[in-house]
């Protein structure tokens, strides 16, 4: 499953990226939203050495700099040691995260909340219902002017037919309270950019978005899904509730100039 998982971040970058293949590690890049971290980045592959991790990130330090950008992000798709950190050029602020993968057959073991539904964002008010969460949800975490222009960003994808990423928005009756992204590749599907908005926290409307979801998947006959979470984020403890478990980890190395 890690390895569908490995393949499936990397189509999902596709859709907003374009990439550069240097063996162990990939360079993104997004020239519409340049100042997007997790959009323009490296991405060093699982199974490189730390040997190896230590000259590809100090040699990304220097690549950024004479190129006068003003962050490097990068993310090292396995464990590595970290003693090799105190002989980067620059020291990182470090983030863990956790892969969470579930059966979607086990979508069925979820409670179903009354009054929620998750709805398609395939016509122009369940469109606009989801950018407007997608704002509230995380305008506060960087500013509003961003938050507009990413979202508006993600649906230049979300829009073209030809790609499987879909955005799907909670709903309290009729009142749009979260959202979230499904992406189907090679028969495993990736949950992502999953928000219920402050007040609806907490009260069942993420479990029973997950529900729907996995249902969505079991349906299409996708047999495994999974989200990314930080190591030590709250939310982790509905994901583990609803029956998803830790199949692997990555770290994120982030470097400002």
């Amino acid at each position: 499953m890690i390895s569908k998982i490995n393949d499936a971040e990397v189509k999902y970058l596709n859709y907003f990226c374009e990439d550069e293949d240097y063996g162990n590690f990939i360079r993104f890049k997004d020239d519409n939203i340049k100042d997007m971290y997790s959009h323009n980045f490296t991405y060093i592959k699982p199974g490189v050495s730390s040997e190896n991790i230590l000259k590809i990130v100090n040699s990304e330090i220097e690549y950024r700099k004479k190129n006068k950008k003003n962050f490097l992000r990068i993310v090292i798709n396995s464990n590595f040691d970290s003693n090799i950190i105190e002989k980067f050029l620059l020291k990182p602020d470090i983030e863990h995260y956790d892969y969470l993968g579930i059966s979607t057959k086990n979508y069925n073991n979820i409670k179903e909340k009354e009054n929620a539904k998750v709805i398609l964002a395939d016509n122009l008010k369940v469109n606009e219902d989801g950018r407007l969460v997608d704002i509230v949800a995380n305008y506060q975490n960087m500013t509003l002017e961003f938050a507009i222009r990413r979202i508006d960003r993600k649906f230049q994808i979300y829009n073209d037919v030809t790609k499987q990423l879909n955005l799907y928005v909670c709903y309290d009756n009729i009142e749009p309270v979260g959202n979230c992204e499904l992406m189907i590749n090679d028969n495993i599907a990736k949950i992502e950019d999953f928000d219920i908005v402050g007040m609806h926290q907490r009260k069942g409307y993420g479990s029973n978005a997950l529900k729907t979801l996995l249902k969505i998947c079991k349906e299409k006959n996708i047999e495994d899904a999974y989200l990314v979470t930080d190591h030590d984020d709250t939310a982790k403890n509905m994901y583990v509730k609803c029956g998803f478990k830790t199949i692997g980890e990555c770290f994120e190395l982030m470097f400002n100039f």
